[in-house]
């Protein structure tokens, strides 16, 4: 597999190729004509050379695209009625636009590092990969609250892995509020927040985690509707109590019902690789500790790593994205603002940090025929037309396969 990096969007056109359909390979040249026979290499070099060419077609072959930068396109992408972009597939789902670079050359851990797994068993199977040797760029910083943290995450095969957590399956849970950080309800649900608050540990497995790593708490904090991870600050083994370094928008504890049980997991917990499938990314260190579910000689390992979206068109018109295959990034796969009369057709979205394609303004914008999963939060956010004067969007989804989502 070879990946290729996209070149800018700022590229001018020096080619003399004038045709309406362009061909680009993973085994290509930029230095090449675009044709079937002798296609490019990377899209941002086909996107530059049709830019004036009127109604386009760029026919992606076979293979993975990696697009460390994204694919942006602006008004100068766009096209005259009539007349468009068209980006699609030569084979239905058999070229892939991915924001993920393959992991390789794992080790088996070092003694020092295994001694502070809790399994036993874990210590026996866990692998590393230096990520940094590999010429990964540094990976980026956890947020300090989130409900879909859109960063770096490890995909095997085509399925996306656990971040190491506790416990493995469900929830555990606290009763104890010692210090909730937000006042009685002012006005319904609403409580002033003062501080991050905490909670009383119903046991001391916590003593185990090396707090200052980056530990966080995915939990129903207030309400059973709210729920969003926190990172934590302290511990203390003694008390057993447990304090975030971020205030939940609710503070800690339902102050209608005080006893009532709430539901948290950790994860991001590098003690707590602990079984199959589970991983733990040290940011600092730039290195992944991995427990593979399956030999990792026969089965492909990746770490997505663009943040921002796969592909971005603003204010374009006219654009088609079709049956390509938009997986493994951090964020969303294809994001179009205030564009017009562009759609994305039967495209498989999978294995996005946040979500799957978002639209907002514009006219005329359509999801059609595409299949959804894996996806960290949302699948679809469509946002177009204006209330005030009731004029329509004139945007659709439709006919979509939405799975397995808000992972």
């Amino acid at each position: 597999m070879r990946f290729i990096p996209l070149a800018c969007l700022a590229l001018t056109a020096a080619t003399g190729l004038h045709g309406q359909h362009v061909h680009v390979s993973p085994a290509g040249n930029d230095q090449n004509a675009g044709t079937r026979e002798e296609p490019f290499a990377s899209i941002g070099k086909a996107l530059a050379v049709t830019r004036d060419a009127g109604q386009g077609t760029i026919w992606l072959g076979e293979g993975d695209y990696y697009v460390g930068d994204g694919i942006t396109l602006d008004t100068s992408s766009s096209r005259a009625d009539g007349e468009g972009i068209v980006i699609r597939s030569e084979g239905t789902h058999k070229a892939k636009i991915t924001g993920a670079r393959r992991v390789s050359s794992f080790e088996p851990i070092a003694s020092s590092d295994a001694e502070r797994l809790i399994s036993e068993d874990a210590r026996k199977h866990v692998l590393v990969a230096d990520l940094k040797a590999q010429g990964f760029p540094a990976l980026g910083k956890m947020p300090d609250k989130f409900r879909a943290p859109g960063v770096e995450e490890v995909i095997f095969g085509d399925m996306p892995m656990q971040s190491a957590r506790w416990p493995n399956e469900g929830f555990t849970h606290f009763t104890e509020v010692i210090d909730a950080g937000a006042s009685d309800p002012i006005h319904w649900v609403t409580r002033e927040v003062y501080r991050p608050g905490s909670f009383k540990f119903l046991n001391d497995r916590a003593k185990h985690w090396d707090i200052t790593r980056g530990v966080y708490l995915h939990g129903f904090w207030c309400y059973e509707w709210a729920d969003e991870a926190l990172k934590v600050a302290s511990y203390d083994a003694e008390t057993r109590e447990l304090r975030f370094a971020v205030k939940h928008g609710y503070g800690i504890g339902n102050p209608r019902r005080k006893n009532s049980k709430r539901q948290f997991y950790a994860l991001n917990v590098f003690e707590e690789l602990d079984q199959p499938g589970e991983y733990y990314l040290d940011r600092g260190a730039n290195k992944l500790y991995f427990w593979p579910p399956n030999d990792i000689t026969n089965t492909p390992v990746f770490v997505s790593l663009r943040r921002g979206p796969l592909v971005t068109a603003t204010g374009v018109s006219n654009l088609v994205l079709q049956d390509l295959v938009l997986e493994n990034g951090c964020g969303w796969a294809v994001q179009l603002k205030g564009c017009t009369s562009s759609r994305v057709d039967n495209c498989l979205v999978r294995n996005m940090g946040l979500g799957g394609i978002r639209c907002s303004g514009g006219t005329d914008n359509h999801v059609i025929g595409c299949e959804i999963t894996r996806t960290g939060s949302r699948a679809v956010a469509m946002s177009a037309g204006d209330r005030k004067s009731l004029t329509p969007g004139k945007c659709s989804v439709v006919g979509n396969h939405l799975h397995h989502l808000g992972r």
